[in-house]
């Protein structure tokens, strides 16, 4: 058994939002490695929007691209695919990555997420990326 072994509580004891805590824990001390693979067994074991985000998010600032799209597109709901706050981050990542066609339709949840975010009522037509046409 190595020091680390010892120090840190065995997780099968302990319920999923004692193992959350100690996730977000790690990543706010700094402790990465041990953050990802506390949320990654939480994701394995009982899986939520929230620990897909902050898995999807942690990834990201260790530039694990594809790892991190594939948390926030497993983190998406079956129930809600429109989850708009996940649909955001991977719009961020994909437009990151330079997967404009992808990323734009994503990035769209933006103007749907409830609060001071919301889409302005226009006093115009909205432009729908349509070509134009010369006249």
């Amino acid at each position: 058994m190595t020091p680390a072994d010892a120090q840190e509580p065995k997780l099968k004891n302990l319920t999923a939002l004692e193992v959350w805590d100690l996730a977000v824990a790690a990543q706010e001390a700094g402790r990465l490695p041990e953050a990802e693979r506390l949320y990654r067994t939480l994701q394995a074991t009982r899986p939520t929007a929230a620990t897909g985000l902050n898995l999807g998010l942690l990834l990201e600032d260790e530039r694990q691209w594809s790892d991190a799209e594939a948390a926030y597109r497993e983190a998406l709901p079956a129930d809600d695919p429109a989850d708009q706050i996940i649909r955001r981050h991977l719009a961020f990542l994909l437009l990151r990555l330079g997967r404009y066609a992808e990323g734009w339709p994503f990035y769209e949840a933006r103007m749907v997420k409830p609060g001071h975010n919301r889409k302005p009522p226009l006093s115009f037509p909205e432009w729908r990326a349509s070509r134009w046409a010369p006249s």
